[in-house]
């Protein structure tokens, strides 16, 4: 069984299961600007209007 599924909020999509990841394993609140650099550096495409809609 997946972490997702455990915390009980279903499947989520490649990009959103990245997003948990640093959120889990960085344990820090990230402001906008700052996470899309860290995903940038990371090699992530995901575009201003994707992430905001996260």
């Amino acid at each position: 069984m997946s972490l997702p599924e455990i915390m009980g909020i279903g499947e989520l999509d490649p990009y959103c299961t990245k997003l948990f990841a640093i959120f889990i394993l960085e344990h820090k609140p990230y402001r906008f600007n700052e996470l899309q650099r860290l995903l940038k550096d990371m090699k992530m495409k995901i575009t201003t209007p994707t992430l905001a809609s996260i």
